[in-house]
């Protein structure tokens, strides 16, 4: 028993780490409280749970293995997140850069003579 709580202590840290240092938004870096405070929790019960309670471990191991997959699936929709916000901010570069060379064409003049006068 001593080793699965060993194993899900460093699941939960390395998870907790990796989600905080690799967010691209803030609800994703709050999100790696979740196993940072299970990494708590598991170091302060570290050896309560014994051979004799096996539902209870079952059950505990599930939960946990729902946070990882909790935080992987919420990292991939950071990562998605800031994907389409890079593609956006790109694509609006792309249109205001061809902002100014049609609006000289239609008016006939650039943008500085107007400033100018």
């Amino acid at each position: 028993m001593m080793v699965l709580s060993l194993i899900s202590m460093t699941a939960m840290a390395a998870m907790a780490v990796y989600l905080y240092f690799s967010a691209h938004f803030a609800s994703t870096r709050q999100m790696a409280m979740v196993p940072a405070m299970s990494f708590v929790m598991e170091v302060l019960a570290m050896g309560m749970l014994s051979g004799e309670f096996v539902w209870l471990t079952v059950i505990l191991c599930v939960l946990r293995a729902a946070i990882l997959l909790c935080c992987v699936g919420e990292l991939r929709r950071d990562r998605a997140r800031a994907r389409r916000r890079r593609r956006q901010r790109e694509s609006f570069v792309r249109q205001m850069a061809y902002t100014e060379p049609v609006h000289e064409i239609l008016t006939g003049k650039h943008t500085a003579d107007n400033a100018v006068a």
